[in-house]
């Protein structure tokens, strides 16, 4: 009963940086950088993709306006990246 209960924030967790990562893959493709970099990045800015990732998930999550804030946070996600370049 105790794996229901960790089940669900690891659920929120995983999917919050795995949505960080598809996001943030548009400015990355760009920049032509690799999956190494990419990796190390998110693990070196871990609880703010976690943070951008839930903020996505929550706001995709809304029926009909998902179509307004799927390209918002590919805006988003290149100015996170762009702010955090440093």
């Amino acid at each position: 009963i105790l794996g229901q209960f960790l089940y669900i924030p690891a659920n929120i967790a995983f999917s919050s940086w795995m949505l960080a990562y598809e996001f943030m893959e548009y400015p990355w493709a760009r920049a032509e950088k690799d999956f190494k970099t990419k990796r190390a990045y998110l693990w070196k800015h871990k609880f703010l993709m976690i943070g951008f990732g839930l903020g996505t998930l929550i706001l995709i999550g809304i029926p009909v306006l998902n179509l307004i804030f799927i390209p918002s946070a590919v805006v988003g996600a290149t100015l996170l990246l762009a702010k955090n370049k440093k």
